[in-house]
């Protein structure tokens, strides 16, 4: 028994010294005031807002080939997520992925849920801290299981990927059941202050001339570093089986000086082709935001931001009150 335990003793410490593990987190607490779209209703307070903690970990395979795994927990906010359970169960999975990696490319699998595509990804360029997708009228997002692929081309980088778009974690995701499952290419172009991003969606288990189910989406983006600026846009049409559309587009600027970062977007949204379900929802809206961000040190700084966006119509409120959302906030990474 000894032996055994010995025996096993080894194989961990060996285990240990051949991978590299690190634990990285982030925590922002202050005070956060939103007036709801439709009622108009006006809420806040003070409460821890973010708080997550990831588990990383890399193993040189020789060859030029690497291993990583991250695995990511959050669930110490106050305040319960209606939409996905959270909060209230205590901690919960965030992001996480396992991937290999080499010269010709990288294959990974995981879980995730991306920011908001127009407002929160490239062409946001990181402008706000709620993205309109949590705090606007920009579309939902969902936690997706993938399977991605990536292979680089000079200055390009092409990837194929394959996605569930059930909101069930771990095994057993959308197989089996009547979630959407997306297939996906696109195409990034990196060169110096340049970055540029084309992704094509197509879905299947398809409910003909329906206004909740998805056809196909077309996303581009793109971002420019000035130095003393940086310049962004991004773009996404998505198109669900009735012919109706949602198009959403938004310009934002970010301008560092020095501790201080100020940033402002702008952001519209248009309805339209809707006949069913949704077709009290055509027509245009708009989102602006303003923030400012001031950093201590490079790990701790303070946040500020002020959102406001137009409620969408819906088939019990047709004229919905305008929404906002302001917050200051103390962060820290660790």
């Amino acid at each position: 028994m000894k032996k055994t335990l010995i025996a096993l003793a080894s194989i961990a410490a060996v285990g240990a010294a051949s991978a590299q593990v690190s634990i990285t987190g982030y925590m922002s607490a202050g005070y956060v005031v939103a007036t709801a779209q439709g009622t108009g209703a006006a809420n806040g307070g003070f409460a821890v807002d973010t708080s997550e903690l990831y588990i990383k970990s890399s193993e040189d395979m020789g060859g030029g080939y690497k291993a990583t795994a991250g695995m990511g927990l959050g669930g110490l906010e106050r305040a319960t997520d209606a939409n996905n359970g959270y909060g209230k169960y205590g901690l919960y999975g965030h992001n996480f992925d396992i991937k290999i990696a080499g010269p010709m490319g990288s294959i990974a699998v995981g879980n995730t849920k991306s920011p908001d595509y127009a407002s929160g990804g490239l062409g946001g360029v990181g402008v706000l801290y709620y993205d309109f997708a949590d705090h606007g009228n920009f579309s939902a997002r969902s936690r997706r299981d993938y399977l991605t692929v990536t292979a680089p081309v000079n200055k390009f980088t092409l990837t194929a990927s394959h996605q569930e778009a059930g909101n069930v974690t771990g095994w057993g995701g959308a197989e089996g059941s009547t979630s959407q499952r997306i297939s996906i290419g696109a195409v990034t172009y990196a060169d110096g202050p340049i970055v540029a991003n084309a992704t094509y969606f197509t879905y299947d288990n398809e409910v003909a001339k329906s206004d909740g189910t998805s056809s196909n989406v077309m996303r581009l983006a793109g971002s420019y570093d000035l130095g003393m600026a940086k310049l962004g846009s991004g773009y996404q049409k998505a198109t669900v089986t009735s012919g109706g559309t949602s198009t959403q587009f938004t310009l934002a600027a970010s301008v560092p000086l020095g501790n201080i970062t100020l940033g402002a977007i702008y952001g519209s949204r248009e309805i339209s082709g809707m006949n069913a379900t949704l077709k009290d929802s055509n027509g245009s809206y708009t989102n602006t935001g303003l923030t400012a961000n001031y950093q201590f040190s490079k790990r701790t700084g303070l946040t500020g931001q002020y959102s406001s966006y137009d409620g969408i119509k819906t088939t019990a409120n047709m004229n919905p009150a305008k929404g906002s959302l302001a917050l200051v906030l103390l962060t820290h990474s660790f």
